[in-house]
């Protein structure tokens, strides 16, 4: 009876300690799970404030101009691209039709005082709108595989008329600013156009132009072509801060307008460099000459947006 008694002393005690450990186990158990619940939370907490704190500096890194890309949709250039596409032209008419009264201005602007354009004129008054239509016409007979890819294509495109044919072979071709001879020591190869990279902006994706236009049609200095006032970018708007005197005054119509405004930007650039807000900049660059543009320019194809790209090496 006494090994019993000892035996079932043995087995109860036994249990209540397997008992005891199997409690404490459960326990903790239970403890770890709240506290890796907790620590999840507190971490999930922290990335969360973290992360949040790392995108508003983005954004007023942005604003400022620095830091972020930003994407502009705009060509410093007068874009032909809907005027040469019949689609376009009959989806976005005013558009258009806004392209068409920038590019009668730019021609007045490069030929207006040239004698072999005046004579031109006098014999045909509507010379102008009948090149443009021309040149419509042109390209929309153009096979789809055969449509112009370049704006310097644009001198291979075959007029009707062959007398119009040769005026814009003439605007195409660079020709001297001045009537008068060549000034000496000008090449006679300089007479053909020339394409030269522009420099790369910095602290933004440069416009909103086409790799083709990374690479554009600049003339030598002393001579003009209207390719240098014309792009085929799929970017309808003229970026104003960027555009070349002879787009800004085909658009403004007005020298010392153009002289303020270019005067104006230089002035942006630099406080862009500062790090002033790049919008505020741009909305007080609108202010100040959107309502200074041709009555038949649509304020809605004019781009004012200001950047660090200096407008100097686009003049």
């Amino acid at each position: 009876m006494n090994v019993l008694i000892f035996v079932t002393t043995m087995l109860m005690l036994l249990g209540i300690i397997s008992y005891g450990s199997m409690n404490l186990y459960l326990n903790s158990q239970v403890v770890q799970i709240f506290f890796r619940n907790y620590m999840q939370k507190i971490e999930r907490a922290h990335l969360e404030e973290k992360a949040e704190s790392v995108y508003v500096s983005i954004v007023k890194t942005a604003g400022k101009g620095g830091g972020a890309k930003t994407k502009v949709n705009a060509s410093r250039k007068i874009s032909l691209n809907g005027l040469l596409d019949e689609e376009t032209r009959l989806k976005n008419p005013d558009q258009v039709k806004t392209a068409k009264s920038l590019l009668k201005h730019l021609i007045n602007r490069l030929f207006g005082d040239k004698p072999w354009f005046q004579n031109k004129l006098d014999s045909r008054p509507q010379l102008i709108d009948e090149l443009i239509d021309a040149i419509e016409e042109a390209s929309d007979a153009l096979p789809k595989e055969d449509k112009l890819k370049k704006i310097e294509e644009l001198e291979t495109l075959k007029l009707a008329n062959e007398d119009l044919n040769l005026i814009l072979y003439q605007m195409l071709r660079t020709t001297p600013t001045s009537d008068t001879l060549k000034p000496s020591g000008v090449k006679e190869e300089k007479d053909k156009a020339k394409t030269e990279p522009l420099p790369e902006a910095e602290g933004e994706d440069n416009q909103s132009q086409d790799e083709e236009e990374e690479k554009e049609t600049q003339s030598p200095e002393g001579f003009y072509s209207l390719l240098d006032g014309i792009t085929l970018s799929k970017d309808v708007k003229v970026r104003i801060f960027l555009a070349p005197r002879i787009v800004l005054e085909s658009i403004f119509q007005n020298e010392e307008i153009v002289n303020n405004l270019i005067k104006e930007r230089n002035r942006l650039f630099a406080q862009a460099n500062k790090d002033e807000n790049l919008q505020d900049l741009s909305k007080a660059f609108e202010s100040q000459f959107s309502q200074e543009r041709h009555s038949d320019i649509e304020a809605s194809t004019l781009d004012f947006s200001v950047s660090k790209t200096n407008p100097k090496d686009y003049e």
